[in-house]
Parts: structure tokens; C-alpha cells; sequence
């Protein structure tokens, strides 16, 4: 009796048409790109005044798409002239359609905070 043997042809076709899938599967995400401009921090009082604080730099903290960036360190004298920018970059693996992104970003959150670093800091200021 004989025994019948498989072709490897018939494999191989099949785990070429699986890689190809997957690649098919990771084209079909979005991705986000946002620059955030910070130009100018202005920082007054309850009569209009900028405030002027003292001690060690202040710098601007962004969280935006899960990333957390933070600007360069400046003299906290208001308005602070910041003049960068922040990129942001993610892929959104859960976006298969390009019409439901804003469904899929809903739930992200914005977060920017302005920090003055501790008094014991040692650093250098950047223009």
C-alpha cells in the first residue's frame, strides 16, 4: 500500500497568505500626529498684573496621547516667552476606519501643567 504524502506547496501558499493578513491588518490603523505650539505663558494676578515669582525655573509638563514631553526651562518671570514645539506621535491600532477617529480619541485626556522645579535644582536655565 501506498502512503500519500502532502505537498509542502500547500503549506508554504498558506502561511504566505497568513504574513500577508498581517500585513494587510497593520495598514488598516491611524496615526496622530499633533503639534503643540507653546508660544507664550501669561500668568496674572486678580488685578491684571503678572505675577512675578521667585526661586528656581519653571517649565511647561504636556500629556497628550499617553506621552508625557516638557518644554525647556525658563526664569519664572511672566509672561514667559516659550517658543517650542511638542510632537506627539501614536498609532491607534483600534482605528481600522479613518471616519471613526473621533470616536476612538474621545476618550483621551489633555493635560498641560506649568511646574517650578524644587530649590535645591542645579541645572541651567535654557533660553
Amino acid at each position: 500500500s501506498q502512503k500519500k504524502i502532502e505537498s509542502p506547496t500547500k503549506r508554504t501558499d498558506t502561511v504566505l497568505t497568513a504574513r500577508h493578513s498581517r500585513a494587510a491588518m497593520k495598514q488598516k490603523c491611524v496615526r496622530c500626529v499633533v503639534q503643540l505650539s507653546l508660544n507664550e505663558l501669561h500668568w496674572r494676578d486678580a488685578n491684571g498684573a503678572s505675577i512675578h515669582l521667585e526661586g528656581p525655573p519653571v517649565f511647561v509638563r504636556a500629556c497628550l496621547l499617553g506621552q508625557l514631553q516638557h518644554s525647556h526651562l525658563h526664569k519664572p518671570l511672566f509672561p514667559v516667552r516659550l517658543n517650542q514645539e511638542l510632537t506627539f506621535d501614536r498609532v491607534l491600532t483600534n482605528c481600522r476606519n479613518p471616519a471613526l477617529f473621533s470616536e476612538v480619541i474621545r476618550g483621551e485626556h489633555v493635560r498641560l501643567e506649568v511646574i517650578q522645579v524644587s530649590s535645591d535644582y542645579k541645572g541651567s536655565l535654557e533660553p
